[in-house]
């Protein structure tokens, strides 16, 4: 991002020593250092540094082996090319041939260090134009080379502890600029033709020039001689960081404020003096921005944005969600109530109509849901984050899908009786099938859990109060997400519905059997209420970002236990202590389980129902006259007589019983297959 500004004010100049311009006040100034009758004055003044190893080799008498008052020994491995180097190496300035005015009277030159080869400076530039006799190329055989900053930096120290005239080029601010502030060895801007646009423009086109060989192409034309301008110093702030800082998935809570404090950070000339000289004292510069942040706290003070400091205070279990725990254990023990009531009771015929066997996987699908939402109220961790998922997402598909085979294969069963034909009914078919659809769903849960599992999060809350330290409370609490992506949680209601819709279809369509085997006002009821429950819990999915995390939980929690509770009562209570219409059909059903119980007429058989009832007397709905029918004690030559008239006595009064007690009978009975014989 465009980087903003530091307060600060940077110069690049032309320094020299403020001995060197005590001693000669033009050389402060490009007017005296200009034209060819400055050129003796140049060379002579400023000599040549001399390398530690240059020294040694080229000047020292015995090749530092002994000391002397510039070097102390002879350099080691990486010492060759120091200028400077206390207590070892003074530094040493010398004059050489190109000193020597005698020997080129129109070419000699004084000595300035410039930036290395690849740092732009314009100094060659201005030196070229203004004909001042500086060299600026080091490098050998006047190559455009120049010194490596830490040999420049060490230049100037020679040169103060030497008190050697010394011209470099330099920026402030910079800790050797300031480190020399106030002494005799100042750095002292050398002024340079003002700056213009045009001789910014010029310049422009030298600047990838530094390291040319052509003179001509690095110093360009007259027009680029002139000063540096102050340029606004900036900080530089990396693009990601306030996208990492700012992302839409850190809670505004959590937000860390370090963005915005870097945004609003300013620093004078005057107080990074300050930390420059604390850095010359200090043993690393962590050491000397430590202190000046101590030094100058009220000022950082300002820049902290409000409700910051912040202190994190985790959130206890909320009454709320205690309730819920609570809740769910009810909703356990009324649900492992109801299996025991079941089990007491399978012999009454609304359970064994029922199918014991779906009603207990109906229950403990119910079990499971419940125990999945006590798991989602207590204090999450991973693992229970991923079981509650688990409990209610399987717990539901057993509540659900035996009710859609079973109410199915009702209809089908109704279906062929309709159509005079015959039908079987294999009860391993059906266990398979709900086996089948559990099954899907479990490797739906496998894949979630494998790629995004569930996790708990963690959620922070804003509050308005402060601590005595000024500090503003944050509230941090924890929640069981469904992982990074809702499409997850999304696809498990939509099974659920699915499921629902499923049921409601069918149980529309059981509206006209036979009352015994009649559920559909009360699948019809039990849909709805899963139905609502659904909506909800749909409602709060799409309106998850209006509650915190925990709260929404327990919502889910509740809606779990309430709706596992209302269809223990819904479907279950009414199989188990209200009264159906037994007057009329039970005295006919025992009539005739008493009948065939006592004879042994062909014309009963055990394993089938024969008879020429008219598909709407099986499927009617209309409520059979209270009529007792009892038994026949026929004898063998009166049996082929009396057959007939039985039936016709009979089929006007008890002709849907008849039927319907041998349906029930035929389902009741057998276990492994069921066989319905229109």
């Amino acid at each position: 991002e465009p980087p903003p500004g530091l307060g600060m004010i940077g110069q690049e100049a032309l320094f020299v020593t403020k001995f060197t311009a005590m001693s000669d006040v033009s050389l402060d100034s490009f007017f005296g250092l200009s034209g060819e009758g400055n050129r003796q004055k140049l060379a002579t003044t400023f000599k040549r540094p001399t390398t530690w190893k240059e020294f040694c080799d080229e000047v020292s008498v015995n090749n530092c082996t002994e000391p002397d008052d510039t070097a102390q020994r002879y350099p080691e491995h990486d010492e060759g090319d120091r200028m400077f180097l206390e207590g070892l190496y003074t530094g040493y300035f010398r004059y050489t041939d190109a000193n020597n005015c005698t020997l080129w009277p129109i070419n000699c030159t004084g000595h300035v260090a410039n930036y290395p080869c690849g740092w732009w400076s314009g100094l060659e530039s201005n030196l070229y134009h203004l004909g001042i006799a500086l060299d600026p190329n080091n490098g050998p055989n006047g190559a455009p080379m120049g010194y490596t900053s830490s040999q420049m930096v060490e230049m100037w120290h020679a040169a103060n502890a030497t008190r050697s005239d010394l011209m470099m080029f330099w920026w402030t601010p910079e800790p050797l600029y300031q480190s020399f502030l106030g002494t005799d060895a100042e750095m002292v801007p050398v002024m340079m033709p003002p700056y213009t646009l045009e001789c910014g423009e010029v310049r422009a086109d030298t600047v990838n020039e530094s390291c040319e060989a052509n003179l001509t192409a690095r110093v360009g034309s007259p027009e680029a001689s002139c000063g540096n301008p102050p340029d606004m110093l900036s900080k530089v702030i990396t693009g990601k960081l306030h996208s990492l800082l700012h992302d839409s998935n850190i809670p505004t809570a959590a937000v860390n404020p370090a963005y915005e404090i870097f945004q609003q950070f300013r620093v004078s000339n005057g107080q990074m003096s300050e930390i420059f000289a604390l850095w010359e004292a200090a043993k690393t510069p962590r050491d000397a921005i430590c202190q000046w942040v101590v030094d100058n706290l009220d000022f950082l003070k300002l820049l902290v944005p409000v409700t910051y400091p912040r202190i994190l205070q985790e959130q206890p279990q909320s009454a709320f969600g205690y309730a819920m725990i609570v809740l769910g254990a009810v909703a356990a023990l009324l649900i492992s109530a109801t299996i025991f009531l079941v089990h007491k009771h399978s012999s009454k015929p609304a359970i064994v109509f029922a199918q014991l066997d779906f009603l207990y996987l109906l229950l403990v699908g119910s079990f499971l849901v419940s125990i999945g939402s006590i798991l989602l109220s207590i204090a999450p961790s991973d693992a229970s984050c991923i079981s509650s998922t688990w409990f209610v997402n399987v717990g539901y598909t057993l509540n659900l899908a035996p009710l859609v085979i079973k109410v199915a294969a009702v209809n089908r069963m109704m279906a062929a009786a309709s159509a005079y034909r015959r039908l079987v009914l294999n009860r391993t078919n059906l266990h398979q099938a709900v086996a089948g659809i559990t099954l899907l769903l479990v490797i739906y849960l496998v894949i979630w859990t494998a790629i995004d599992p569930p996790h708990r999060e963690a959620e922070y809350s804003m509050t308005g109060t402060e601590t005595r330290m000024g500090e503003t409370v944050v509230v941090l609490s924890y929640y069981c997400s469904a992982g990074d992506s809702p499409v997850w949680q999304y696809i498990a209601v939509g099974w659920n519905l699915l499921l629902l819709i499923c049921a409601s279809v069918l149980a529309i369509q059981t509206r006209h059997v036979v009352k015994t085997f009649n559920e559909s006002r009360t699948l019809a009821f039990l849909a709805y209420s899963h139905c609502l429950f659904v909506i909800l819990r749909i409602f709060f999915f799409v309106f998850s970002e209006n509650f915190s995390g925990d709260v929404l939980n327990n919502l889910r929690s509740l809606l779990y236990c309430v709706d596992q509770m209302a269809g223990c009562v819904i479907y279950f209570l009414p199989k188990l202590y209200l009264n159906e219409d037994e007057t009329g059909r039970s005295s006919s059903f025992q009539s005739l389980a008493a009948h065939r119980q006592s004879s042994r007429d062909p014309w009963l058989p055990h394993s089938r129902m024969d008879g020429a009832f008219h598909s709407s007397q099986l499927t009617s709905n209309a409520e059979t006259p209270s009529t007792e029918i009892k038994p026949l004690n026929l004898t063998s030559e009166e049996s082929q007589s009396k057959k007939l008239s039985f039936a016709a006595e009979n089929s006007d009064h008890a002709g849907q019983s008849l039927i319907e007690s041998r349906v029930k009978s035929e389902i009741s009975v057998i276990d492994e297959e069921t066989t319905v014989d229109a």
